[in-house]
């Protein structure tokens, strides 16, 4: 031989040192700063030096990048001259009624529903919806239906009841709640001035609504007392508390000192 430039006389195909790139993620492109000068090609390294993002198998020469939802999905190249590129989503806008997602949110056409009468009759509907239109043909072809996608949703109300009083809703649907003019649906409400739920019999008014300080149950003996009431456990402490007409019976205190 008259030269000594073989780096591995035991290999005839490997016989000049040569440059190699470190791949650390495996996607058959390596760092370009990371390099090692070898006689044969060593394990996890390779002779591209173009990887712009070595511990990402992903980014690579030719991948691409996406990022984003409905109206907001963009897409880039993932390495551009040895550099790695950012994905940036585009900007969302207002929701409208045309089967995209404008506000990015991962839902089509998620416009707030449409509400329609009031009261009782309230209702609500989807905003989105079809309009259809009959349109003429060509000469000697029958019409044909033409339906468009929008902002086209409709709302029907419900169907008015009678007005039911002292149930706080507007059941006939005009706007107010408990207001029936027909004297013979309205109830008898008794004074309860002690707040216990249970008013006195005497100073009952008639109404549709509700006054304050009233209870639509009587028989309480003293609208001055919480703790007089019917139905309350009777005490041995001098006063009616069960308004019964009875003070203190059923042996009340007879079982106080047996205790």
């Amino acid at each position: 031989m008259t030269n000594n430039l073989d780096c591995n006389d035991s290999n005839a195909s490997v016989w000049q040192v040569a440059r190699f790139y470190r791949d650390a993620d495996g996607d058959g492109y390596g760092a370009p700063n990371n390099w090692i000068d070898s006689c044969g090609r060593p394990a996890g390294y390779v002779t591209n030096a173009t990887d712009c993002n070595d511990s990402n198998a992903a980014v690579k020469p030719g991948a691409i990048k996406q990022c984003g939802v409905g109206a907001c999905a963009a897409s880039v190249q993932a390495c551009v001259n040895g550099v790695e590129r950012t994905c940036t989503p585009g900007t969302p806008s207002p929701e409208v009624c045309d089967r995209e997602d404008n506000d990015c949110n991962w839902k089509v056409d998620d416009v707030p529903p449409i509400t329609c009468g009031q009261g009782g009759c309230m209702r609500s509907a989807p905003a989105c919806g079809e309009l259809c239109e009959t349109v003429e043909g060509q000469d000697g072809k029958p019409p044909k239906v033409v339906c468009e996608w929008g902002n086209y949703g409709r709302c029907t109300p419900g169907t008015p009841s009678k007005e039911l009083c002292a149930n706080g809703l507007d059941d006939d649907c005009n706007g107010s709640a408990d207001d029936a003019s027909d004297e013979a649906d309205w109830i008898t409400f008794y004074p309860d001035r002690d707040h216990d739920g249970v008013g006195a019999s005497w100073g009952a008014e008639l109404a549709c609504r509700q006054p304050p300080n009233t209870s639509r149950v009587s028989g309480d003996c003293d609208d001055t007392r919480s703790d007089m009431k019917p139905g309350a456990a009777e005490l041995c402490d001098g006063i009616d508390n069960n308004c019964s007409g009875d003070v203190d019976e059923s042996s009340v205190c007879e079982q106080s000192v047996c205790q």
